[in-house]
């Protein structure tokens, strides 16, 4: 049962009788009951609380230096050891992360600014998919059923972001160790405090604002859940102290060509279409309805997208790397998880999944599993923000349509076996 305001503010002054005098944030995270999370989520600011608890807040006038910021923002690295997350600096840095989005723009320009490196959201790609999987089991043994992203932050070995960058989302980790999906967001198991926990952790790893698309393809609850609790997408976001996107603002292609050059700068590389999607500020799909193409978009940014195009023999080698590591013919599935290059890459260079396979000389006929149609719909639709029609798997897919509707009966039938099941779309 959520706490109450009372019950929260009781607490603070609690902290207050322990320090003798109206309480910094410091003083509450040393001495209080309570997560500071909550504290903000329920209060706004700090201060706020402060305030409504009958004490004089810090003068409002006073403005934190970008100094001060970035002092604790060093401090914090240096205790840690790494740059922090925003959720390590909300719970234990001198300052709320929103201090930082508002005064530099965005954490990752906030940790640039501090002269940290940027969060390295790869860095946990060469964890085993059976070991991530042993894992979950081992905390849904220790919580005694589903476990939640909270609790994989609190008691388990990898983040949340790990699980979703190897499954596509929480939800499908889950479903991996045999959770029925239709049993994920029961509403007695779910509360406020969850939802919005989720809903920073993925603030975190967009390094911004979540969009309800992101949550679909990186979440661990569905945009209608939160809705249902919360009555709109934008108050949920409100809710964890974030500015709501306006539909009605209309993105410039300054703006999105500028995302590019930020990308290019992040990275020190020319970006990638699979950058944007999981870096970049805007959707593949806005570059492509904007531009024509991914292609055009990059021209139109000043690079070439034929630059540093990675040779056939080396995409040839991977997938024979693949097949000697793997002692089978690699799938679709195989290359995401384990292979250097996207399917994306071999559909666009010769012409289809099946033809890539021949060139590497195995026999494309053994074809795709039921599974890897499926999982090629699925990545579809994320990389295309949409459920993807014939036409987007003609232009965009790794596999023919025929061999959808000879598998399943017709393109409506394969969708709705991909799609149906998940309450995400």
């Amino acid at each position: 049962m959520p706490y109450s305001d009372e019950e929260l503010l009781a607490d603070i002054r609690a902290v207050a009788d322990v320090v003798e005098r109206s309480p910094s944030l410091q003083d509450y995270r040393d001495h209080g009951e309570y997560s500071v999370t909550t504290i903000y989520r329920r209060f706004d600011s700090w201060q706020g609380a402060v305030a409504r608890a009958g004490f004089e807040p810090r003068d409002p006038n006073t403005r934190t230096s970008n100094a001060d910021l970035i002092d604790a923002l060093q401090e914090l690295a240096d205790e840690l050891g790494e740059s922090p997350t925003t959720r390590q600096m909300n719970e234990h840095g001198r300052y709320w992360s929103k201090a930082y989005r508002d005064r530099f723009g965005s954490w990752g320009d906030a940790l640039d600014a501090a002269g940290l490196d940027p969060i390295d959201y790869n860095a946990d790609r060469r964890v085993s998919d059976a070991d991530l999987l042993d894992e979950l089991e081992r905390l849904a043994d220790a919580v005694g059923g589903r476990p939640t992203t909270t609790q994989m932050n609190e008691k388990g070995a990898y983040s949340p972001e790990t699980y979703w960058r190897h499954f596509g989302s929480w939800r499908a980790a889950v479903e991996a160790i045999g959770f029925d999906a239709d049993d994920l967001e029961v509403a007695r198991d779910v509360t406020n405090e969850e939802l919005l926990d989720e809903l920073e952790r993925l603030a975190d790893a967009v390094d911004g604002t979540p969009t309800s698309a992101q949550m679909i393809t990186k979440g661990a609850y569905s945009p209608e859940t939160y809705r249902k609790y919360f009555g709109s997408w934008n108050a949920a976001l409100e809710a964890i102290g974030h500015e709501p996107h306006h539909r009605s603002t209309r993105v410039s292609d300054g703006e999105l060509l500028a995302d590019i050059q930020r990308l290019s700068e992040e990275l020190d590389r020319q970006p990638t279409s699979t950058d944007v999607i999981e870096h970049g500020t805007h959707g593949l799909a806005t570059y492509q309805r904007r531009f024509g193409s991914w292609s055009e978009a990059l021209k139109e940014a000043g690079f070439d997208p034929n630059a540093d195009q990675v040779s056939d023999e080396e995409l040839l080698d991977d997938l024979q790397r693949l097949h000697e590591e793997l002692g089978k013919v690699p799938s679709i599935l195989d290359v995401e998880a384990e292979g250097n290059h996207g399917p994306t890459t071999y559909q666009n260079r010769f012409g289809s999944w099946s033809a890539a396979l021949e060139a590497a000389g195995f026999d494309p006929d053994r074809g795709p599993t039921d599974e890897e149609l499926l999982a090629e719909l699925r990545r579809l639709r994320d990389e295309l923000d949409k459920r993807p029609s014939m036409r987007d798997m003609t232009e965009h897919g790794a596999y023919g349509c025929t061999t959808y509707q000879r598998r399943f009966g017709s393109w409506s039938e394969a969708t709705a076996a991909a799609f149906d099941d998940d309450t995400r779309t």
